[in-house]
């Protein structure tokens, strides 16, 4: 049996998906299609396969799974409420709970002991899977990578393509580029029609970006079933499209002419003829010169007519105005086949450019050996077809007997007909199989996703099939309140929509949980007056409500702002940061969006970035004479110190952007730098700096920059930085090893790289729609419910129709068209109207999904100035006039009314149709144990640990025996030197003896007493100010000493064991001593004097050099006597 499940929108589908699983799991079927408990239950999962469509919701199921199994069986510590599957099942098994608690404990174990056969992915994992195994038969290497950056792969093909153009024109133009050309010269007149310049092979043009949005909108899974087709045709011999485009003009000329003949024969006959009206006349005088009709002119809809608004008044003449409605008509014939042929010929151009595209991408795959995600369904449907199930599942080695399809609405039909070879293996034998989905949610069609096939194709293809969910006995909404349920139910009851959208949403109405019916909310709903600018107005209501609610109990991780666009959302990012600086600091709320997840947005991750950036153009041989590796580390030291005092003193400066003043301080110094070019003192900024960061391997590179960044800010970024060092090794698994390439790639792919967001985060969350399907929030507020829900944009695919006089095998099998005003009188209208009511059911779904997030209260603003088209606004506002007290009184358990607010005094609620009233929210004790895969604690991330192994063989050498003689002072030193080179914190004492102790520079039975000796001066309080709290920190740095103006003052190198810029706003300078002090006080004074002398002249160069009126202090640390000399 095949059920299908049609889950509304908070209706329990988590919940389902998982009971059906465990049922499958410790059960087995009678032969009356009963369920009786499995009696072997140590492999029963490795028949069932959950798919699902995000990683996401594969852990959650996973986890649902583990837990409910865990509380069935009696083994999830600190849960003793009994499973709520556990009547369920004990009813269907017809067992008794004692059995069923033995039963689901067995499985739990076997579960986990097996969990590699723990078959819970996403449907491209899966597909991945077969394909690896079929690697062969599909004609790839089976180290194949997979490419997620379809975006990426596309513009290397362009770029390759229009690489090949420029070497075709330089080997003379053969025919093939000849023909691109032509196509190219095309598309720029396209381009220049719509006002656009162009420049080709500059990257950043907008027809570089033409070309990409192109390829990219006609790359869709109707190209890709019909690639085989599409491209057979473009690559014959003959030359098909060429000779097609050729004959299209032709014919279009042939018709204007035959326009043209008609209209001036018309003419002719009706001009002499008294009682015509001279706008008759003038009609056919500009269609006889031009042959196009003037199709928006209320005359031509007289003359196709043919009636008496064709002549003065009282001069009606039949005989004349048959001719009129004759003649207009076939006008309007040829006019009709001219607009088709005309929007087929003006974006052939397109057809001709994908097959050069496309050659340029196969190459780049075969090439690289990738594949990109897209192309795994059509390379598996070549592979299975409508083949032999059993053969698939032989040669993966596992054999499915269950399937459980997690948002049917969103498989797109390769996906489909992928999966049914499969499913109809497990339908023959009579398993049973599962499908979730709600039509109402499918918002993801721009990835081929296709409603049809959960809303009729599928339940038509087999031939036991049992649907759930269509009524409202079977939909009930666990997730919002009763204000909110009824509020949907009524307004998507009520909501203008065609015949097929209306089946849609046939089942919309739901029942509110009887959690729920007590549970009052809030909706409410805003029109901004006319004369106001709405988007301004609507972020103002919006920042008004969210301190209402902030107030009345609610947390900021309770609020989410949904937005339609990216750039709405940075809008209202943007505002609600604003409106968070004007608050007291204990009432100031952080914000989390996608932007803000990205590891680019992190301030470490954009410092070496910066640093890699130099450190390439130092390396580059476009560098400028002067740009030497000294030069760019003088700039980063200047630049680190500047930074670290601003951020020292941004709070007594009130300065909130950070990122901004940062930029200033590069640009000061870079001029500043640029002033003293010729008088460069600086040679603090050494050759040998430069290249303690430099190595062979690129991560080690990253992980040295890392480690200058301050320790707070390590601990504080940890999350960021792991992540992006994640990305760093990832891209070095197959792309070279080179700092250049990295850039090149961070810049197009990288920095796009996120993190999820911590579900504990207490910040409001800011996101478009398409992200929040799936969520739910206690409070959720649409600022900008305004969409267009008829704008068809991008090209598309039409299948062409015959053209008289042009042979059908010159015309192509699918063409791709731009949407246009002529489609409408073209032979596509009724392909462009079911394209048109596609995008009207899509924006009504991101509506549904927008609308059903919300728990307990939702704003919503729209404009009441009549906008362009149809949109989401002025059908909600339309919707919510009509929702009266009659009809929420026929049924008030699923409608409800909405009425003018007038009480209110805030000009943001003035006026606004509510249902309900806002809300007081009141929070309760939550003492519920961890589930299965939770963690029982969370522990505080330390800062990011840096371990630089490119010194791995420093100390393999035999030849240094004193490094184990603890008796030798200079060891003993050397150990004591080495341990504070590698402290950066008094927190580091530990970690840093035990890893020299392992990598045998310490020997174990000296390792306690170092270790005591360590702790024991960096707990001295003149100590603590260089290891904690700093702003920057130099450990053991080469210095060159020295004065260009003064020849005589000799050159050295030198290396202060440790320089730090102090909290108290000073650079200290800490020279490290040890071994015993002679007795005779003499000898004493004149040791001293020459450390004076040495931590003098580090003192004297740092003033100079790096410290911009900072007061340097230097200071002699004897570490055996704990005595601290300040020079």
């Amino acid at each position: 049996m095949l059920h299908i499940y049609k889950a509304s929108a908070g209706s329990g589908k988590t919940y389902r998906l998982a009971y059906e699983y465990i049922k499958m799991l410790l059960g087995e079927k009678n032969e009356d299609g009963s369920y009786r408990l499995r009696h072997d239950t140590l492999t029963g999962h490795r028949h069932i396969l959950a798919i699902t469509f995000t990683n996401k919701a594969t852990d959650e199921m996973k986890q649902r799974i583990l837990h409910e199994l865990a509380r069935l069986g009696g083994c999830e510590p600190g849960w003793t409420k009994e499973s709520d599957y556990a009547p369920a099942l004990i009813s269907e098994f017809q067992c008794s709970p004692e059995a069923l608690k033995r039963s689901a404990a067995n499985a739990l174990m076997a579960l986990v002991m097996d969990y590699n056969f723990f078959n819970i992915s996403t449907i491209d994992s899966f597909f991945q899977t077969i394909l690896r195994t079929f690697a062969r038969e599909a004609q790839i290497m089976g180290d194949y990578d997979v490419s997620l950056d379809d975006d990426g792969v596309l513009r290397a093909g362009i770029g390759e393509m229009i690489l090949r153009l420029n070497h075709g024109f330089a080997d003379g133009g053969t025919p093939p580029y000849r023909a691109l050309e032509e196509w190219l010269t095309t598309l720029m007149r396209h381009n220049l029609r719509k006002g656009n310049g162009f420049n080709l092979f500059n990257r950043a043009s907008s027809l570089r970006s033409t070309l990409n949005s192109f390829v990219r909108n006609i790359s869709d899974e109707t190209f890709r079933i019909n690639y085989d087709v599409i491209m057979e045709y473009l690559r014959r011999e003959d030359r098909p499209l060429d000779r097609f485009s050729r004959l299209l003009r032709q014919k279009i000329d042939d018709s204007t002419d035959a326009i043209k003949a008609i209209a001036s024969d018309t003419l002719s006959r009706i001009t002499a003829i008294p009682g015509v009206k001279r706008y008759v006349i003038s009609l056919y005088e500009k269609m006889s010169a031009s042959g196009i009709p003037d199709l928006k002119s209320k005359t031509y809809a007289n003359c196709l007519d043919g009636g008496e608004d064709c002549f003065n008044k009282g001069k009606h003449d039949p005989a004349v105005a048959s001719l009129l409605y004759e003649a207009t008509n076939r006008i309007d014939s040829i006019s009709r086949q001219t607009a088709t042929m005309k929007v087929t010929y003006e974006n052939l151009f397109m057809l001709g450019l994908v097959d050069r595209v496309y050659s340029c991408i196969d190459e780049l795959q075969k090439d690289s050996n990738f594949i990109r995600l897209s192309d795994t369904g059509l390379l598996l449907h070549s592979i299975i077809g409508d083949g032999d199930a059993p053969f698939v599942f032989e040669r993966m080695g596992l054999w499915l007997n269950h399937f459980l399809i997690d948002e049917f609405q969103d498989t797109s039909l390769m996906q489909w007909l992928n999966l049914t070879p499969l499913v109809n293996e497990s339908h023959a034998h009579d398993h049973d199989n599962l499908i979730i989905g709600d039509e109402k949610q499918c918002i993801y069609r721009f990835r081929n996703s296709d409603p049809s096939l959960l809303k009729e194709r599928v339940s038509q293809e087999f031939d036991r099939v049992a649907i759930s969910g269509d009524t409202v006995e079977q939909n009930t909404n666990w997730r919002s309140s009763a204000d909110v349920v009824k509020f949907n139910n009524t307004v998507f009851s009520l909501m203008p929509m065609n015949d097929y959208n209306r089946s849609i949403y046939a089942n919309v109405a739901q029942q509110v949980a009887p959690k729920h019916r007590t549970h009052k909310g809030y909706v409410s709903v805003w029109g901004a007056p006319a004369d106001a600018d709405f988007r301004g107005a609507a972020i103002e209501r919006m920042k008004t409500e969210i301190l209402r609610q902030l107030a009345s109990g609610y947390r900021p991780c309770d609020i989410a702002v949904l937005c339609r666009k990216v750039s709405e959302a940075a809008e209202v990012i943007s505002a609600l940061m604003r409106l968070s600086d004007t608050l007291p600091e204990a009432q100031r709320f952080r914000i989390i969006s996608d932007d803000s997840m990205m590891v680019s947005a992190s301030p470490i991750v954009r410092s070496v970035i910066t640093r890699l950036r130099f450190m390439d153009a130092a390396a580059s041989p476009r560098a400028s004479k002067g740009a030497t590796p000294k030069m760019f580390t003088r700039l980063f030291n200047q630049y680190e110190q500047r930074v670290a005092e601003m951020l020292r003193t941004r709070e007594a400066n009130n300065d909130k952007d950070i990122t901004a003043a940062a930029g200033n301080i590069l640009r000061d110094i870079i001029a500043e730098m640029g002033e003293d070019t010729d008088n460069d003192t600086d040679t603090t900024a050494s050759p040998d700096e430069y290249e303690t960061i430099l190595s062979t391997d690129l991560a080690v590179i990253i992980e040295r920059i890392i480690a200058l960044s301050p320790h707070d800010m390590r601990q504080e970024q940890n999350m960021y930085i792991t992540a992006f060092m994640d990305t760093v090794y990832d891209y070095m698994d197959c792309h070279p090893n080179d700092l250049h390439a990295f850039l090149k790639w961070w810049d197009t792919t990288g920095y796009a790289y996120k993190i999820s967001s911590p579900e504990s985060s207490d910040a409001i969350r800011v996101m478009t729609i398409h992200k929040a399907k799936g969520l739910e929030f206690a409070c959720v507020h649409i600022p900008f419910c305004n969409w267009r829900t008829d704008n068809l944009k991008g090209p598309s695919w039409y299948t062409p129709v015959e053209i008289p006089g042009i042979l059908a095998d010159l015309i192509p099998p699918l063409v791709p068209l731009e949407p246009s005003a002529d489609m409408v009188r073209s032979a596509y209208a009724d392909q462009y109207a079911a394209k048109i009511e596609e995008t009207e059911l899509d924006e009504l779904n991101v509506l549904y999904v927008a609308l059903t997030r919300a728990v307990d209260e939702m704003i919503i603003s729209v404009p009441t100035k009549p906008d362009k088209g149809t949109t989401t606004g002025a059908l909600l506002l339309e919707t919510v006039r009509a929702m009266s007290d009659e009809r929420a009184a026929a049924n008030p358990d699923l409608y409800t009314a909405m009425h003018p607010d007038y009480t209110g005094e805030s000009p943001y609620r003035h006026g606004a149709y509510v249902a309900g009233s806002p809300t007081v929210h009141q929070r309760e004790a939550q003492d519920t144990p961890p589930k299965a895969l939770q963690p029982t604690r969370m522990l505080p991330m330390t800062q990011y640990y840096i371990l630089d192994r490119s010194d791995l063989w420093a100390d393999t050498s035999l030849d240094f025996p004193e490094h184990y003689d603890y008796s030798d002072p200079r060891s003993r030193g050397n150990m004591l030197h080495a341990c504070l080179a590698y402290c950066k914190r008094a927190s580091d004492i530990d970690k840093v003896v035990l890893r020299l102790q392992h990598r045998g520079f310490i020997p174990e039975d000296i390792a306690p007493e170092i270790r005591a000796i360590l702790h024991r001066e960096l707990d001295l309080p003149e100590v603590r100010r260089w290891f904690d709290g700093y702003d920057r920190l130099m450990v053991e740095q080469p210095i060159y000493t020295g004065d260009s103006n003064d020849p005589t003052v000799p050159h050295e190198t030198r290396r202060p064991d440790r320089v730090v810029w102090t909290s108290d706003g000073t650079i200290d300078i800490i020279d490290y001593k040890t071994g015993h002090l002679p007795d005779d006080e003499s000898e004493r004074k004149a040791l001293i004097g020459k450390y004076r002398r040495q931590v003098r002249r580090y003192m004297e160069h740092i003033s100079r050099t790096s410290a911009n009126g900072t007061p340097v202090r230097g200071y002699i640390w004897h570490l055996d006597s704990s005595m601290i000399l300040e020079v």
